[in-house]
């Protein structure tokens, strides 16, 4: 079902940007999804309204006569979050302001990706009692060179002034799937080191892998996360950023040797 939505305000986009698309009108498209008991919008066209050149008529007194149209401003810059890019912010943590840098890794990041992947399983298997992943770090950093490598994973680190290692990580994936009416991105991982929680990183780590699912075009981005309710902050952190809950539990069946298993990790 068509509809047309017209802009009242400034956009806030990613990494705090501000574009001024008043008085924009959007031309989109509305389907339901039955999962998610949700409409859903997807654009096509905008166009933004303009003043008439001083001098020209207007129209009637109150303003609502005819009116030039011209194009609208990029909403999302190309340059965003491309290989060897990368996007800085302020970011108050614990009642500092600090400097968050959010890049793209390369291979040469391997090793640091891999080891806050680490302190992520970590902290899942203490906060749950199970000792539920076999962690390695030279297999992971391996496993994340090649990836990179591969360039069938993306992953972006955030960094922090002053701060040798990094502070956070997420990890992008893509699969396809015919309910998703294409190709859509997942994110195996996202962790922020404690002591830099609350300032923004986690969002602005998921500000990046958003923009590359825009640019590739993708339906959706899907994640799962950790056992609840453990971790009831993570999900209010995922919905916050305006992810929906979709129903059902994750399952998996293991697979080793030739031989299906089942696995609880």
């Amino acid at each position: 079902m068509p509809a047309l939505i017209r802009v009242k305000h400034q956009a806030i986009l990613p990494n705090r940007v501000r574009a001024d698309v008043r008085e924009c009108f959007l031309l989109v498209s509305g389907f339901g999804d039955l999962a998610s008991e949700r409409a859903q919008l997807r654009g096509g066209t905008a166009e933004k309204v303009s003043e008439p050149p001083e001098g020209q008529a207007g129209g009637p007194a109150n303003g609502c006569g005819p009116r030039a149209l011209e194009p609208p401003p990029a909403l999302f810059p190309q340059t965003w979050f491309r290989p060897n890019t990368s996007v800085k912010g302020d970011s108050t943590v614990r009642g500092t302001v600090m400097t968050i840098e959010i890049a793209r890794a390369t291979p040469g990041d391997a090793a640091d990706s891999a080891v806050l992947v680490g302190e992520l399983l970590d902290e899942i298997m203490h906060a749950t009692g199970v000792q539920a992943f076999r962690f390695d770090l030279a297999q992971t950093s391996a496993r994340v060179r090649a990836f990179l490598e591969q360039e069938s994973y993306s992953v972006f680190l955030a960094r922090a002034d002053g701060v040798s290692a990094p502070v956070g990580v997420i990890t992008l994936c893509e699969s396809r799937a015919l309910y998703a009416e294409g190709s859509f991105g997942i994110i195996p991982e996202l962790y922020v080191r404690p002591e830099y929680r609350g300032g923004g990183v986690g969002a602005r780590l998921l500000e990046a892998v958003t923009q590359v699912a825009l640019d590739r075009g993708w339906t959706r981005l899907e994640v799962t996360t950790p056992p609840l309710p453990q971790f009831q902050r993570t999900l209010r952190f995922y919905e916050n950023a305006g992810f929906g809950v979709t129903g059902g539990r994750k399952l998996k069946l293991g697979l080793h040797q030739g031989h299906a298993t089942t696995d609880h990790r």
